[in-house]
């Protein structure tokens, strides 16, 4: 190869290494306008604070689905905590929807791409997280689970497979087919094995009422209890 060649071989090869970074490095440029965010259908919010307390107990310490670093995390009392007080989340829920809480079969849930919503305990002086009147709101506190926690509870189980749930949701589909419901079974690989098997009166039961429409309150109490 002449010295001509090679400085011509080094400039190709140069020019595809910037069109390669410039291909890998192109989706970090984009807009949060470009991004955009995707609807989905989610269970109603009505019933769902019994089968809050039943994910939190059998999936939400902090070494399960409270660790913040999941994909599908449980806030509440016992485990992880949302770093927001009510009046905050009240106040978010009134300023973009006029209203709070839903007393319809399902709602419509946004989720913005390459957003997160942080979590963890996080502690300040003279009144707990965020100001106001949650000096014990930490894990393990007094705080009970907030209205906040159960709706971000609601919405990560939703967001585990947004566009699947959202055909579940709309009669299109099976509970079954969906991760939230085969890793409990264990018809899934699941780190926390297996909790119930698939149609057990309590847990599984609470799950997939809630999921099609109407949550049963009782088996997810009977879940909660179980030993």
């Amino acid at each position: 190869m002449t010295g001509a060649e090679s400085r011509s071989f080094v400039l190709r090869r140069i020019a595809l290494s910037i069109v390669g970074l410039t291909v890998v490095a192109s989706p970090a440029c984009l807009s949060s306008e470009q991004l955009g965010s995707t609807d989905f259908s989610c269970p109603s919010p009505d019933g769902f604070r019994a089968v809050s307390q039943m994910l939190e107990r059998r999936c939400g310490t902090l070494d399960c689905h409270g660790d913040p670093s999941r994909t599908f995390r449980v806030y509440g009392r016992a485990g992880l905590r949302l770093p927001r007080t009510e009046e905050e989340y009240l106040a978010e829920r009134q300023s973009t929807s006029g209203q709070v809480g839903s007393s319809s079969a399902a709602t419509t849930s946004s989720v913005s791409s390459g957003s997160g919503s942080g979590g963890g305990d996080a502690t300040t002086t003279g009144g707990g997280l965020g100001g106001g009147p949650f000096g014990e709101y930490v894990t393990g506190g007094t705080e009970p689970t907030s209205e906040a926690e159960v709706e971000a509870n609601r919405l990560s189980a939703c967001g585990i497979e947004p566009d699947l749930m959202s055909e579940v949701v709309n009669k299109k589909g099976d509970p079954g087919t969906l991760t939230l419901v085969r890793k409990p079974r264990l018809t899934e690989a699941h780190k926390g094995g297996l909790l119930w098997k698939a149609d057990s009166p309590a847990g599984d039961k609470c799950l997939t009422s809630w999921i099609e429409g109407s949550a049963v309150v009782t088996t997810c109490t009977a879940e909660v209890n179980r030993p």
